[in-house]
């Protein structure tokens, strides 16, 4: 392809603004590239999750205002498969049960992690920013007629 006098490359996917597009829409390699990214920024934080002097409460809010938000960056935006769905909610366990010291061979269901921290399936969370993000382009008035 040309634009001008340039000869522009045809490329599968590339980065904008920090997310991966893909020709064919879908968000595989966005999917991956994120969570290895709240991969290394929870591994950064290892000293904050072993302290014993700082409340669950308050490594939570860290987790998600740390891990959670590299994690999900643009994720309402993301046409999502099942597959992605599992591969999120798998990393966002992982991370909590590693947080809590909680391994696999402790036989401890995701549910009951989730009741200790308070925090949802990463789907919920998703549909909550997909909501969110569409709720501020909605007049108040029609939000009291969807909440009735």
């Amino acid at each position: 392809m040309r634009i001008g006098s340039t000869e522009v490359e045809n490329v599968e996917d590339f980065c904008y603004l920090g997310s991966w597009l893909s020709t064919n829409g879908n968000c595989d390699k966005d999917c991956q590239i994120r969570i290895g990214k709240a991969s290394s920024v929870f591994g950064r934080l290892q000293d904050v999750w072993r302290n014993k002097h700082i409340s669950l409460k308050v490594k939570v809010r860290r987790y998600e205002s740390l891990v959670m938000s590299t994690m999900l960056y643009s994720a309402e935006l993301w046409p999502l498969t099942i597959p992605q769905k599992k591969e999120l909610d798998a990393a966002h366990h992982k991370f909590q049960r590693r947080r809590l010291g909680i391994t696999r061979k402790d036989k401890v269901r995701n549910e009951e992690i989730r009741n200790q921290t308070k925090l949802q399936r990463m789907d919920l969370i998703i549909k909550e920013r997909r909501l969110r993000r569409h709720a501020i382009a909605i007049p108040r008035f029609a939000l009291k007629c969807i909440a009735m």
